[in-house]
This record gives structure tokens, C-alpha cells and sequence, in this order.
């Protein structure tokens, strides 16, 4: 698959079935991700990934920033996902990955956004599926749950997108009017 057509089929998976990943599937998507650009303030390692796999481990990991997120619901648009009692965080894939970026770095977010957006369309082109998550994000925001998920010191979690072989595809959005600008 080339790079155009991973970039103009890929989607966001949230069916996985039940097979799980090969390590090394895994260290070739983290290789990938890493040829994200970088600024220079965060060399000489730019991002320390978290992988957790299983899909216990996994489901237990949601669960938890499930009821977190209960617990401590912002109070402002955009959280009714909370409400649903059947919500699933990663939606039964096998693997997670955090991306965690230098909090020294004032681009940490954007990095880690980078590396995270090569690594949803590199699993596309090895024929594995993926999500962003945002749901665990306000468990995230917790330093003592980092040192659960033994996030070196010195990084915070900025991205997480579940792994896993889609057990089905959604079809392709229609697609958006551009709005270009021409100066």
C-alpha cells in the first residue's frame, strides 16, 4: 500500500476481533511513528511509548479510566460518551499505545500528535486497525496514575490509540469541502 492510499483509506477502527498482536508487528509501528518530525529542544529522545497489551490488562487499564472520568466529569460539553453504560475506552483491542512527550517541551502535544497520526496510518498499511482515544485523557491528567504506567520521568502521556485487527471497517466518510485561502 502506498503512502496516498493508506492516508485516503484509513479510519478510525472501533470493532477489533479477538487476535492479538506480535510484538514485533508493534516495534515496526513504533519504529515508523518515530520518523515523526521533531523540534530540537526534545533530542536526543523526543518520545517514550507505552505499550499494554492484553486484552485484559487492557480492558482493566479502560475500566479504571472509566470510572475516573465518571467520577470527575467535566462540567462542559462533549462528555455524554459518559453516560453509556455499554462505553467501552478502547473498544476490545488487544494493544494500546501511549505516546508521552518531554514536559519541559512547550511542543510536547504537537510531537506526540505527529508520531501519533504516522503511527494510526502505518498500522493501516501493515494491515492492523486503530483509534485516538480521548476518553482516558482525564485519567492522564494525574501524575500518580503515569507512575502506574511507568511513564519516564520527565514525560507525561499526551496521545493513546488503540491497536488491534479491525473486525470491521466503517465506510468512508463523505468527504469535506475544502477551504483554502489564496493570498
Amino acid at each position: 500500500m502506498d503512502a496516498i492510499d493508506a492516508i485516503r483509506t484509513r479510519r478510525s477502527i472501533r470493532h477489533f476481533d479477538a487476535r492479538s498482536i506480535d510484538r514485533e508487528h508493534i516495534e515496526l509501528l513504533l519504529a515508523d511513528a518515530s520518523h515523526a518530525p521533531w523540534t530540537p529542544i526534545s533530542a536526543p529522545r523526543p518520545w517514550a511509548f507505552t505499550v499494554i497489551e492484553g486484552r485484559e490488562q487492557v480492558a482493566d487499564f479502560g475500566a479504571r479510566a472509566l470510572a475516573y472520568a465518571r467520577a470527575h466529569r467535566p462540567r462542559r460539553e462533549g462528555y455524554n460518551w459518559l453516560d453509556d453504560p455499554d462505553f467501552s475506552v478502547f473498544h476490545g483491542a488487544p494493544a494500546v499505545v501511549l505516546i508521552s512527550g518531554k514536559q519541559a517541551n512547550p511542543t510536547a502535544l504537537e510531537e506526540c500528535t505527529r508520531a501519533g497520526m504516522l503511527l494510526l496510518v502505518a498500522a493501516h498499511a501493515r494491515g492492523l486497525g486503530g483509534c485516538w482515544v480521548g476518553s482516558p485523557n482525564i485519567w492522564l491528567a494525574e501524575p500518580a496514575h503515569w507512575r502506574e504506567l511507568q511513564t519516564p520521568v520527565g514525560y507525561a502521556p499526551m496521545a493513546t490509540i488503540a491497536l488491534g485487527y479491525a473486525a470491521s471497517i466503517p465506510p468512508a466518510p463523505r468527504p469535506f469541502a475544502l477551504s483554502i485561502n489564496w493570498l
